[in-house]
């Protein structure tokens, strides 16, 4: 069982100057080659996913109840961060469907292999703020929440960057996500696993007129390829403009990498005027239209 608490763990690597933080431009080499959820795809090299965070929800006895993924994002000036996008479901008991209390997440960052101690930052929440999930539509699955305590930026610790208010989601451009979760082999994964995934059509994409607004289908038509239990939470990020920039959060699906019934993801580029409008619930300015935010993209 991975015990973990809610304090720092000494992390030894590069810190990263202020000026120099580059939102989705890992310094450990990113390896697109084709190559488990992650279904079909391969071990990431360690550290070249560093906005990647793994998310442990506790039960009433600190027993670990649940786990996904997330994204660390760069909301304010500064060389470090205190938020974290990720699904709304993952902060939902899936069982009472009440939203859990902030006091029982833990995010662990700058983490690779999850099955035996390595520098790595474990952090609290302090609150989050979610976006009016509908477990019946699924709709606006998507959450924000600040940690406990500032993370620094260093060479494993790096922000994603966001897109633009309602940008469509690019074309023929590499598109990958990204988790601990179930493989192929039918077991969640210690090490962190990405697959490369192609954004599909609403036309492909067998989910509710209503929800499809919000959300986008990304995945092979003929399976194989996919998110799955233990995904949820997690980044579909696509590289364009020498970036990676987060246009997904991994919400649902039928099955793993089964074909005809691809992932379900919240575009998060419908939802940046929803992000902007939660500045006011952590007492905080930030504004994600901002150029800072921006940079690097056409």
């Amino acid at each position: 069982m991975l015990l973990l608490t809610s304090f720092a763990i000494l992390v030894i690597s590069e810190a990263v100057n202020s000026d120099n933080v580059k939102c989705g431009l890992p310094v450990h080499q990113f390896n697109m080659n084709k190559g488990n959820r992650i279904v079909g795809g391969w071990e990431a090299i360690p550290h070249s996913i560093p906005w990647q965070v793994y998310m442990i929800f506790y039960d009433s006895t600190m027993m670990i109840d649940a786990t996904c993924g997330g994204s660390l994002v760069h909301l304010m000036p500064g060389n470090g961060t205190r938020y974290v996008l990720t699904a709304a479901h993952c902060v939902r008991h899936r069982e009472s469907k009440e939203y859990r209390h902030a006091a029982s997440i833990d995010v662990v960052i700058g983490g690779h292999n999850m099955g035996f101690y390595e520098p790595r930052v474990v952090v609290g929440v302090s609150k989050y703020t979610h976006g009016h999930y509908s477990h019946k539509t699924k709709k606006l699955d998507i959450a924000l929440l600040q940690l406990a305590t500032e993370v620094q930026f260093t060479d494993t610790i790096l922000p994603i960057c966001l897109p633009r208010s309602r940008t469509s989601i690019p074309v023929n451009v590499p598109c990958f996500v990204s988790g601990w979760g179930y493989t192929q082999y039918g077991d969640p994964s210690n090490t962190l696993q990405v697959v490369d995934v192609q954004i599909l059509d609403d036309a492909d994409c067998n989910i509710e007129k209503e929800t499809q607004d919000k959300s986008f289908c990304a995945g092979h038509l003929n399976g194989g390829k996919d998110a799955c239990l233990g995904d949820s939470g997690g980044p579909l990020f696509c590289f364009e403009h020498g970036r990676f920039f987060l246009y997904g959060i991994t919400s649902f699906g039928e099955g793993c990498g089964v074909p005809g019934k691809p992932g379900v993801y919240t575009d998060v580029a419908q939802q940046i005027h929803w992000l902007r409008k939660q500045a006011p619930a952590f007492g905080v300015s930030f504004d994600p239209f901002t150029d800072s935010i921006y940079q690097y993209q056409g």
